[in-house]
């Protein structure tokens, strides 16, 4: 699953380690997983 959310913002022009405040104002990547290219192609 992480895979392909991270494959999801790459095809939304969104980079994969963006990252984002939770709700206390940490930082934490939008994803921690990798853009699967084989599927894109």
């Amino acid at each position: 699953m992480l895979l392909l959310a991270a494959t999801m913002y790459h095809l939304l022009g969104i980079h994969s380690e963006t990252m984002i405040k939770d709700v206390i104002g940490r930082d934490v990547p939008i994803s921690y997983g990798k853009v699967i290219h084989d599927i894109i192609a």
